[in-house]
């Protein structure tokens, strides 16, 4: 996991640098359009990196023959929560010690806008725990590791790029007064989806959305939409366990 640990690194540097070369210092602009581009590359990165990680790992125990050892002595649950766990922990502490660097440069300078790299962190450890759920799951339905990635790419590929697309192209064919809670529904379906816009609200990004995501960006500063953000996640991390378990049960029969 060093590696990680590395790539966020220089991506919280270089977010800083040329912040600092575009406006001059760190600053509150400086920050949110420096932390808005890199979400994005995050979002590309994050959960295909998770989904081969985590689908790995159990595909790997089946091909090698360790699962049957574990199957007889340790229940399911306990396998996959353990796994996810200690693979949670190993992202958290990537993330935290990559980004938070430079969280700590702007506290340290005193910037009161240096929150918004602890909301980014904080979105990308919801990210993380989610795909390495849903990762999890993969590996325990896929025979082989081979297996196992082919469908992490797919899954990647087509929540990043085809779903957006898709909900896009959907979206502009509806009325304007349905464009709300179409949105709310489809991105519900789509863990990047709901987690990218939540963090586009937080770091008062929501100006792109139209005026009519006026009253979704008053909720976003309140305490509710940050609840709903957190379980929902713990919906969607939940549904990617309890898959996993059903997996690795089918192929212990």
């Amino acid at each position: 996991m060093a590696w990680f640990t590395v790539i966020f690194f220089l991506l919280a540097v270089l977010t800083l640098y040329f912040g600092v070369q575009a406006y001059g210092d760190i600053s509150f602009q400086a920050l949110n359009k420096t932390t808005s581009s890199l979400l994005q590359l995050a979002f590309y990165f994050i959960p295909v990196a998770t989904l081969l990680l985590s689908s790995m790992s159990v595909a790997g125990e089946w091909e090698d023959g360790t699962a049957l050892l574990l199957w007889q002595t340790v229940k399911p649950v306990s396998i996959l929560a353990g796994k996810w766990l200690g693979l949670t922990l190993a992202m958290m502490i990537s993330v935290c010690l990559g980004f938070g660097f430079a969280g700590l440069v702007s506290a340290v300078r005193g910037l009161a806008s240096g929150w918004v790299f602890f909301v980014f962190i904080g979105v990308l450890l919801l990210l993380s725990m989610i795909f390495l759920a849903i990762g999890l799951a993969v590996g325990a339905w896929c025979k082989d590791r081979l297996t196992a990635v082919l469908v992490s790419l797919f899954i990647w590929f087509f929540a990043i790029v085809i779903y957006p697309f898709c909900s896009m192209a959907l979206f502009i064919t509806v009325p304007s007064v349905l464009h709300v809670p179409l949105a709310i529904g489809l991105q519900m379906f789509n863990p990047a989806d709901f987690l990218r816009v939540y963090a586009a609200f937080k770091i008062g990004g929501e100006a792109v959305f139209g005026s009519h995501f006026y009253a979704l960006g008053q909720w976003s500063k309140t305490g509710w939409m940050d609840a709903t953000v957190l379980a929902w996640s713990a919906v969607w991390v939940g549904i990617g366990l309890w898959w996993a378990v059903m997996g690795w049960k089918r192929r212990g029969k």
